[in-house]
């Protein structure tokens, strides 16, 4: 069992010392804007401080405005430049994983969701293709998906060995299937969870414990929990190494009790 800690890449740069001093493993957030104006000569000494220590990464890619199913063919072709080059620059930091948004939306979608599907498909193998040719390890993360369906027939039609990432936060907010639906579904492609806690409501990415998620109700139900890499996303900074210290609590407490 691993736990790291979301990091958008500008921040990881400025406080890397910090980082470092509480030798917290980073998923390292590229947004788009960051991509464009990237050195990929400065991420050298950043890696080898980071595996110095002794720190294990992943990569989360970008999502604004990307549709990696898009009818307009130029959308689909900005999406997989975009993805390509996060896979480029992934590739530095050895990842375990490297996290994407299937794209989906589904108050947008569901209208010509075949359509939206088949191209998808094609990207996401051109992706995956290249992730091969890279060594790395990609995953689809749920978001808006009411169900597992959207997703298991993207998985299915690319034909490749993507990785699950799960995110209990938005499960909890946008679907309306239980979770053993979705560990049913995805539980031999799982590789990741993604904690963070809401009210219901919205999407609002509070450390554990300040919403209304039974962490301690769910986690049993999460298939290969020791090999699991477990992500803790709190977007307000001030908040972030409580949010990762009530997760390393909420995760050996399970431990713990699993083994007595």
């Amino acid at each position: 069992m691993r736990i790291h800690l979301s990091i958008p890449y500008f921040l990881l740069k400025e406080r890397i010392e910090e980082v470092l001093s509480h030798g917290i493993s980073p998923e390292v957030y590229f947004d788009a804007e960051t991509l464009e104006g990237l050195d990929l000569k400065e991420l050298k000494p950043l890696c080898r401080a980071l595996f110095k220590k002794g720190l294990t990464c992943t990569v989360h890619a970008p999502y604004s405005d990307l549709s990696p199913g898009a009818i307009d063919p130029e959308v689909r072709r900005l999406t997989l430049r975009r993805f390509y080059k996060l896979l480029e620059t992934a590739v530095w930091f050895s990842p375990l994983n490297v996290v994407f948004h299937p794209g989906y939306m589904p108050m947008v979608h569901k209208e010509y969701l075949e359509e939206w599907v088949k191209r998808a498909q094609e990207t996401w193998y051109l992706v995956g293709r290249r992730a091969e040719q890279l060594g790395l390890v990609i995953s689809l993360e749920n978001v808006f998906e009411e169900g597992p369906e959207v997703l298991k027939g993207l998985f299915e039609g690319i034909g490749l060995p993507f990785g699950f990432c799960f995110d209990l936060g938005h499960w909890f907010t946008f679907a309306n299937s239980d979770l053993g639906n979705w560990m049913e579904a995805f539980s031999d492609r799982l590789l990741e969870v993604h904690l963070h806690d809401n009210h219901g409501s919205k999407d609002e990415h509070l450390p554990p414990g300040e919403g209304r998620i039974d962490f301690l109700g769910l986690l049993p139900l999460l298939p290969g929990k020791d090999a699991l890499i477990f992500t803790v996303e709190v977007y307000e900074e001030a908040k972030a190494l409580k949010a990762l210290e009530a997760a390393k609590s909420l995760l050996e407490g399970f431990k713990c009790k699993q083994e007595n």
